[in-house]
């Protein structure tokens, strides 16, 4: 029984970056996919614990609230606070002194460099 010769995985270029490109186009798309189903996910409301029987549930909620948006306020002062302290730091004085020296360091630079070199 004489055994068939098997068709040569040879490809015209052509085709094969035709594949090439079909296979990177299909997992750029899964990627995207699987990005915009983890922000659907993320999105979803947290369950606070609380059973709906709890005679108290809108005033602890409202409680809860009001907790997030006093650390939401504190946060926003504290960084004020920050980029104003960042502000006094830079001034104009300091910032002229800075370039002064700067300039005094690069003059040095210069002059220690001999003259046949340039």
């Amino acid at each position: 029984m004489v055994k068939k010769k098997r068709q040569s995985k040879r490809l015209p270029a052509a085709k094969r970056y035709k594949i090439e490109r079909k296979v990177k186009e299909h997992r750029r798309k899964m990627k995207k996919e699987a990005k915009s189903k983890s922000k659907k996910s993320s999105k979803k409301k947290k369950d606070s614990g609380i059973p709906n029987l709890y005679p108290y549930k809108e005033k602890l909620l409202k409680e809860i609230q009001d907790k997030k948006e006093r650390e939401q306020e504190i946060r926003q002062r504290q960084k004020e606070q920050r980029q104003q302290e960042h502000q006094k730091k830079r001034n104009l004085q300091l910032f002229q002194d800075d370039v002064t020296q700067r300039t005094r360091e690069y003059e040095e630079k210069v002059s220690i460099i001999p003259l046949h070199l340039t």
